[in-house]
């Protein structure tokens, strides 16, 4: 088997692949040390003789700058080169690389094989032989633009999909508002290739680009000086496709979204094998270890007209940091939920890190119902998974509780309690009843004042209350009500303790005297 790196192209007409004498088909590749990166867009086609020896100085770049140089190789449609006819086993092309192709000033005329470097213009066209490839290439690697792309994909083998994250800064680079375009390559792709010792019947195709996962020109990013975006994707459907999911990589390209210049780039395959198996641990907020298929539910009382943050917690025993995907279930909105690491919490996003310690997942919840998110708790490389179904129920709840006084005795159904102040003429005073409270979800306390007591003269656990807010939610382990005397008096409040089922139900009277003494 013949082994070389091949660049797709652009469609071009039989008659233009011009041979190329070989002496002038090898050049030395210069030294240069650089950070930036540099993406060569070749436009091949594997009826093209001269193609082998362009994906040959591709492959000599790429070999000298591993860290600097990214390829695609773009086969076009409508062109003799590219076109298989009815030899659908070497069809390798696709739209999107129609799109650069005519974007980039491809005809059906074009000769084979060309390159755009950078997407931008060398010495005023886009399209450049293989010939000067080393040099544009290397002239642009001198060329820091002031960006950082960064890439990582985390692929599940099984299900033939990957999550992606896609981190850009902005390192004084003076365009704020860059695009940022994913593509995905597939290598080691093996078919037939002409040449000029003829046709190849087992050739290596590397590169190759296969679609576009964002816009063929990209997402828009706002991107002030210093500042860091991530973005998440997800892609699947590789084997439906036809393509070898551990052979295919995903490229991103940072460009101007006037002139479509290329920014900065990087390229990581689909299934890193550089990521690590990791063994982990997790655990409930007892401590109890939680197992693949497991079920964890929060519940809380309904508040019409009240979102509420529900919460549920755990930890995680593991070396290194794991990672987290999400799936939204009945009635979760992706927007409402995000995941906590210890004390750094992130925003929606359908791929977390979690760091070893303590972890908690949030939903937002707006109404009343009952939202359920899926989690697969995994080390990267899918070796080591939990799967757990997290369930969030916002609604009205049988809840069971006891009410305590304030040293500790249980206060039953129709009890009083009486607190007692000294009388002092011009001077108000608040006078407090408190208690504690053991229930595993919100009750609700429903308050009615009686006779000369004031509703807007009241509190009840530090919540003003008025002749628009009578009903308070609390699952506080202490709770307290105050009243606020002004005038000699002796001031009845009824409270009613209940779950919002009626099903548990505790009335209380609280009496504040305020009295001068006998």
């Amino acid at each position: 088997m013949k082994k070389l790196f091949y660049i797709l192209s652009v469609a071009l007409a039989a008659v233009s692949c011009e041979i190329i004498p070989e002496n002038d088909r090898i050049e030395e590749v210069p030294q240069v040390e650089s950070s930036q990166r540099v993406l060569l867009t070749e436009f091949t086609g594997y009826k093209c003789v001269n193609c082998p020896d362009a994906a040959e100085v591709a492959h000599t770049l790429q070999e000298s700058y591993p860290d600097n140089v990214v390829v695609i190789a773009m086969h076009p449609e409508g062109n003799s080169f590219t076109d298989p006819g009815t030899d659908t086993a070497n069809d390798y092309r696709c739209p999107a690389a129609q799109t650069y192709y005519a974007a980039f000033g491809g005809t059906s005329v074009t000769s084979f094989p060309k390159g755009v470097i950078n997407w931008k213009k060398m010495n005023g066209m886009y399209m450049n032989d293989y010939t000067l490839w080393t040099a544009a290439v290397t002239k642009e690697m001198q060329e820091e633009k002031g960006y950082g792309v960064s890439i990582k994909s985390i692929g599940d083998a099984a299900a033939q999909s990957t999550s992606i994250t896609v981190t850009v800064n902005n390192l004084g680079g003076d365009i704020n508002n860059p695009n940022l375009v994913l593509l995905v390559t597939e290598d080691n792709i093996i078919g037939k290739q002409s040449s000029h010792e003829g046709e190849i019947e087992e050739y290596e195709h590397n590169h190759v680009l296969r679609t576009t996962i964002t816009d063929v020109w990209g997402d828009a990013l706002t991107l002030e000086d210093g500042a860091t975006v991530e973005k998440q994707y997800a892609f699947g459907g590789f084997d439906d496709n036809g393509w070898v999911m551990n052979n295919c990589n995903i490229v991103a390209v940072l460009i101007d979204p006037d002139t479509k210049e290329v920014l900065n780039c990087a390229e990581v395959p689909v299934i890193d094998e550089t990521l690590t198996t990791v063994e982990f641990t997790l655990k409930d907020v007892d401590g109890n270890i939680i197992n693949d298929g497991d079920t964890l539910v929060v519940r809380e009382q309904y508040v019409p007209g009240q979102s509420k943050q529900l919460a549920i917690h755990g930890s995680v025993e593991c070396s290194e940091a794991i990672s987290v995907s999400v799936e939204c279930g009945e009635n979760a909105i992706f927007e409402n939920q995000s995941f906590c690491s210890g004390w750094q919490c992130v925003p929606a996003r359908e791929e977390y890190s979690l760091n070893p310690g303590t972890w908690y997942a949030d939903y937002m919840a707006d109404t009343e119902g009952r939202y359920i998110i899926n989690y697969t708790f995994h080390d990267g490389t899918y070796t080591n998974v939990t799967k757990i179904t997290c369930v969030f129920e916002y609604t009205d709840l049988t809840v069971d509780f006891t009410l305590k006084n304030s040293v500790g005795d249980i206060i039953n159904d129709g009890d009083t309690l009486v607190v007692k102040e000294t009388y002092t003429p011009g001077q108000s005073k608040n006078l407090a009843i408190q208690g504690t409270l053991e229930c595993d979800a919100t009750i609700i306390v429903d308050v009615e004042c009686d006779g000369e007591a004031k509703i807007e003269n009241l509190k009840f656990c530090n919540e003003q209350a008025s002749a628009d807010k009578t009903v308070f939610y609390t699952k506080e382990s202490e709770w307290n009500t105050e009243y606020a005397a002004s005038e000699e008096g002796r001031y009845i409040v009824h409270y009613t303790f209940h779950d919002g089922t009626n099903t548990n139900v505790t009335k209380i009277t609280c009496i504040f005297e305020y009295l001068s003494e006998e």
